[in-house]
């Protein structure tokens, strides 16, 4: 027969001469062990059984919780609770690593085994999908930003017009009525002749490629917009001329500048 101590979870096998002799012996957290009467009919229980029994018992007992079924319930929310799949994993590598194996053995630990596999899981599949949203959000903005420049180039062309009209000559940006439809380019009418960009309060200075010469004369002018759609160290550029043209001379999305 086997004895399990409530105070520990500790077992001992014993045999029946021994429990009929109704020795005493000391557990080995300190707590005596009693041996009851037993009549020996032949009949063994079976082990699973018995395990689910001592088990049942001693969590009602408060000797163990079952925190194995806490983490994988943690895990299963977490699939719909980014990150929350990560307090089951937590939880269920407590079970297995922080128990004795005693309380380990009657606290769940094969649903905390399960539990860290779920959430692992889950966790890794969360996080792909939220790289993907975030990404196709960051296009959406960039497609949007992209998208005013030929309105922002198109309102310093009629700003150089009306100038130009009133004054028989195209003028620097101090001169010219432009005011920025949307703020996201840079606006160049010469290299020292530049109206930032602006973040919220911020203005966001972009420096012009050396390739570039923006210039105004009295009959000509060649303006250069300005940003800087991602992280690398490629600009997005439009030009604007007295032409009427607004061309879209390098773009910036379709670019991949290598480290």
């Amino acid at each position: 027969m086997r004895l399990t101590c409530l105070e520990c979870g500790h077992q001992v096998d014993i045999s029946p001469g021994e429990a009929k002799r109704k020795q005493l012996s000391n557990c080995v957290c300190g707590r005596e062990h009693v041996f009851p009467d037993l009549l020996d009919t032949g009949t063994r229980p079976n082990n699973w059984a018995a395990d689910r029994a001592r088990t049942r018992a001693f969590r009602a007992a408060g000797v163990v919780k079952n925190r194995g079924a806490t983490a994988l319930w943690a895990s299963v929310v977490g699939l719909v609770c980014f990150p929350f799949s990560l307090v089951g994993v937590g939880i269920g590598i407590y079970v297995l690593a922080g128990l004795s194996p005693q309380v380990r053995f009657y606290s769940g630990y094969r649903k905390a085994i399960a539990a860290i596999f779920i959430g692992i899981l889950g966790f890794v599949a969360e996080s792909m999908l939220l790289h993907h949203w975030i990404s196709l959000k960051t296009q959406e903005m960039t497609s949007l930003i992209q998208g005013s420049a030929p309105d922002e180039m198109g309102a310093v062309l009629r700003a150089q017009r009306i100038f130009h009209k009133e004054n028989g000559r195209f003028g620097t940006l101090d001169e010219i009525p432009y005011k920025p439809l949307y703020g996201e380019y840079c606006i160049y009418l010469s290299p020292n002749d530049v109206l930032p960009a602006t973040k919220g309060q911020e203005s966001v200075y972009c420096p012009l490629p050396t390739n570039y010469l923006p210039y105004v004369s009295s009959d000509r002018f060649l303006g250069v917009g300005l940003a800087n759609l991602d992280d690398d160290p490629q600009l997005d550029i439009w030009l604007v001329s007295e032409t009427g043209q607004i061309v879209h001379e390098v773009d910036d999305t379709e670019i991949d500048i290598a480290d």
